[in-house]
């Protein structure tokens, strides 16, 4: 979308019209110039065009042991608090130990505002649940960015 920017000097220009016109008219000029322009607005307020990167963001953490050594293959679901929508994630990294609470791939399903995400884990009788804050943020709401949330979860001992 272009941007016009005309609206600073046809508003300092409606202030240089001579007085001696007819007030009709004068009514009638800014009438005209306030629809034509969309009104005195700065360039600040002018709409912006958006160009994303192609950089595919990710929340990501770390499921660890009590020995702090990676836990791969653990089952992970991640739950929309508001709405209890599980979203679907490629978990790429599973068998490194590193999951994924949400990625670009969800940005659809995430308010701009912010969303709490219920994220559940578990390997055998081991568990955990945490909770991340995520939204997307800025004018053109390219990435989903993180809020809160841990880095690192310690799956639980469980039954023996």
């Amino acid at each position: 979308m272009k941007t016009l920017h005309a609206h600073s000097s046809v508003c300092s220009r409606m202030g240089s019209v001579p007085r001696a016109i007819m007030p009709g008219l004068t009514c009638a000029l800014l009438c005209l110039a306030v629809a034509v322009t969309g009104g005195c607005k700065s360039d600040a307020q002018a709409p912006v065009d958006c160009i994303c990167t192609t950089e595919f963001v990710t929340i990501s953490f770390t499921v660890v042991d009590d020995t702090n050594t990676p836990v791969p293959d653990v089952a992970v679901q991640s739950r929309i608090q508001r709405t209890g929508r599980i979203l679907q994630i490629d978990q790429a990294l599973a068998d490194q130990g590193v999951y994924f609470a949400a990625t670009d791939a969800q940005i659809k399903e995430i308010r701009h505002a912010g969303e709490v995400l219920v994220v559940a884990g578990t390997l055998g009788q081991r568990t955990f649940t945490e909770t991340f804050e995520v939204n997307v943020p800025g004018v053109c709401a390219c990435h989903i960015a993180k809020v809160s949330g841990p880095e690192t979860i310690m799956v639980g001992r469980g039954s023996p």
